[in-house]
């Protein structure tokens, strides 16, 4: 669901922004951290079906899926420094990419090197839009085990006179049928389940907030949903084995509310890569969009 561009609160700093990074950051979590990750992306449900699930919602013998690379010390991002001028309120995530290298522990602290990749500028009245890589290392042992890349829009904070040159273009669903289907189902709680993993921002818990951003009631994580549908392709397409994924990358095209279900579909591609989209069911709405999950 497209919304108006918000006023600019302030410039963008961007000089300050790029000249700062990189960003050394640390972080750890548990094996309970990785259950509530877990429970968040709807493994909950699945488990009581498939008891083969029951490692990822159980501390005693946790499993971490890959997803939860993309939610690592997301609270502590040093882009809501108030110094860089970004306009919080105007900013959307529109991309998400991760590149898997290792399994990720159960229990694990983490070197995280923060940087801006790219700062793209598309004029004072269409934003700006900027991607922060993040690497996340084992400090136990030195293995690097995720690049996360994350694309955000950022609408109140264009015309700092910047370039728009190579600005990220939409990647389409291959023009042919899908190859297969699956069906998942959100819960109404999920969004609130799914804030424990660090994602704080009131649109998706607190109703007043998500009405004065132009939505009926709170919105569900993109974050959420992408962890969502590849929780379900590698149940389909992996029997299940998530230390398969090496990657998995997806725009987020449109809105999602929690207890919404999503009609995902999928196409092989080569080398053990698909890709898929997601649509809301209820309402034929494209959600997630671009989408690519390789396993190997």
């Amino acid at each position: 669901m497209a919304q108006p561009l918000l006023p600019m609160v302030r410039p963008l700093q961007a000089d300050t922004l790029l000249a700062d990074g990189p960003w050394a950051q640390s972080h750890g979590w548990s094996a309970r951290d990785a259950v509530i990750y877990n429970l968040g992306i709807g493994f909950g449900a699945a488990a009581v079906d498939d008891p083969r699930l029951l490692p990822y919602v159980l501390e005693e013998e946790a499993l971490a899926f890959p997803t939860m690379a993309g939610v690592v010390n997301m609270d502590d991002s040093p882009l809501l420094r108030p110094a860089y001028g970004i306009d919080l309120a105007g900013m959307l995530h529109g991309e998400e990419a991760m590149e898997i290298l290792r399994p990720l522990p159960a229990t694990c602290q983490v070197a995280i090197t923060a940087e801006i990749e790219h700062l793209w500028d598309k004029g004072a009245e269409r934003g700006a839009i900027l991607r922060l890589r993040r690497t996340l290392v084992d400090t136990a042992n030195g293995d690097a085990l995720a690049i996360v890349r994350s694309t955000l829009l950022l609408r109140g904070n264009g015309g700092f006179g910047g370039s728009a040159a190579g600005v990220p273009r939409q990647r389409l669903a291959p023009e042919r049928p899908a190859d297969g289907r699956i069906c998942a189902t959100t819960r109404p709680e999920q969004a609130l389940l799914y804030r424990l993993t660090g994602d704080r921002n009131p649109l998706h818990n607190d109703p007043p907030t998500a009405r004065a951003a132009g939505y009926p009631r709170p919105i569900l994580m993109g974050l959420c949903s992408l962890g969502i549908a590849a929780r379900v392709l590698t149940a389909r397409l992996a029997d299940g084995d998530a230390a398969c994924v090496r990657a998995i990358e997806v725009r987020f095209a449109g809105i999602v509310f929690p207890g919404d279900s999503l009609d995902i579909h999928w196409w092989t591609l080569a080398d053990g890569a698909f890709a898929f989209e997601a649509r809301v069911i209820a309402r034929d709405a494209l959600v997630l969009s671009g989408g690519r999950i390789r396993f190997g």
